[in-house]
């Protein structure tokens, strides 16, 4: 994996520092199967890769929120 650019970084730096990555973790996730509950028809054709990259993102915050406990 390559280098992470200062943009990149920072940006990251500065989710994990001034928010809560399991609070955004959450409120994404009810926000997004409400809206799911919601759609009874039409889905986007794509609608698996958004599912997917969602639950990606899900996975990062986790991780970040993870990391960021004390030991």
């Amino acid at each position: 994996m390559s280098e992470l650019s200062k943009e990149l970084a920072d940006k990251l730096n500065d989710i994990t520092t001034n928010h809560s990555p399991a609070r955004v973790s959450n409120n994404l996730r009810v926000v997004f199967f409400d809206y799911m509950r919601s759609q009874t028809i039409g889905t986007p054709i794509d609608w698996d890769d958004i599912v997917d990259d969602i639950n990606l993102i899900f996975e990062l915050l986790e991780v970040i929120s993870n990391e960021k406990k004390p030991k």
